[in-house]
């Protein structure tokens, strides 16, 4: 299903994500249109084969992550350990041993969670389309009697151009009202004009909170299907 709204530029279309390895990976290059990554490989590769390499790629970068964050809360162990002359029996290699075989199994197990992980979310996916590439992309998961706006962006080149908005239209138009989204507080005046209004956390319904758990400094929002003018 495609829509073209009156406020977004000419030639930028409003479409569902098709779920084919061809629409995830332009989602994944957003904005960069995928044939100039295909004409860059010495070898032409199949794209399932691309998309299997970028998940490859996440599970080693969420290792590092994980790797450098045990590191800085280690080391103040470490430092106390040596300062207080503490002395450790294990010689130094088995210790090396022991740390390389606990990073290779969670490296090992970072890119089977990353290579087996469902992106059920693409179901629910929008995007902004402009000869070829993707723009723009808003998530809204639909539930029973309630509908929630997990993710929007809109890549920083092609912003305040009206395709946020019109993304947004475009998923209030096609989900079931209220649509509850957490915003920053940087951006809550965009929805107030989108027909948003604010909302107390005790005043959602008890099943609607379970998906706001970790509110932080957001601010939530809901939409009733009335736009304001």
């Amino acid at each position: 299903m495609r829509s073209t709204f009156p406020q977004l530029p000419e030639d930028y279309t409003i479409r569902r994500l098709q779920l084919n390895d061809r629409d995830r990976l332009t989602l994944r290059l957003i904005p960069n249109n995928p044939q100039h990554l295909l004409s860059r490989l010495p070898i032409n590769l199949p794209v399932k084969t691309i998309l299997t390499l970028f998940k490859i790629r996440d599970g080693v970068v969420f290792t590092l992550f994980v790797t450098i964050v045990l590191t800085g809360a280690l080391s103040p162990a470490i430092a106390f350990s040596i300062v207080s002359d503490i002395s450790i029996n294990v010689p130094w290699v088995w210790v090396c041993v022991w740390v390389g075989i606990g990073w290779l199994i969670l490296l090992g197990s970072s890119i089977r969670f990353f290579l087996t992980s469902d992106d059920d979310w693409h179901q629910f996916c929008w995007v902004v389309e402009y000869q070829e590439q993707f723009v723009a992309y808003g998530v809204l998961r639909p539930y029973h009697h309630y509908s929630i706006l997990e993710f929007l962006h809109v890549h920083h080149k092609w912003a305040r151009k009206g395709i946020g908005s019109a993304l947004v239209k475009t998923l209030t138009q096609n989900a079931v009202a209220p649509i509850y989204v957490e915003s920053a507080i940087r951006v809550v005046g965009f929805y107030k004009r989108l027909g948003f209004r604010k909302i107390k956390f005790k005043e959602l319904p008890r099943d609607v909170q379970q998906h706001f758990n970790f509110r932080g400094a957001a601010t939530l929002l809901v939409y009733e299907g009335i736009q304001n003018d």
